[in-house]
């Protein structure tokens, strides 16, 4: 089984909230916001950067950590 990762995703825009309804379930999610709003958590950067494992999420990466969480299912 595949342990949960620990994902920043960078922005929140549509690419975030697409990465953040997709890796939810599944891995620990900081997400950070350069301009956040008050309604929504969003992380620090300088706090999160240093526990994450993966610190930037690209559609590639989405991609492969989308395959390890429903290896890890099956």
């Amino acid at each position: 089984m595949t342990m949960p990762l620990k994902v920043l995703i960078l922005g929140h825009g549509e690419m975030g909230h697409a990465m953040e309804y997709l890796l939810q379930d599944h891995h620990q999610l900081d997400i950070w916001e350069k301009f956040p709003q008050s309604t929504y958590p969003h992380a620090v950067l300088e706090e999160s950067v240093c526990r994450m494992q993966i610190s930037y999420c690209s559609a590639c990466q989405l991609i492969r950590i989308m395959k390890l969480s429903s290896k890890s299912h099956h």
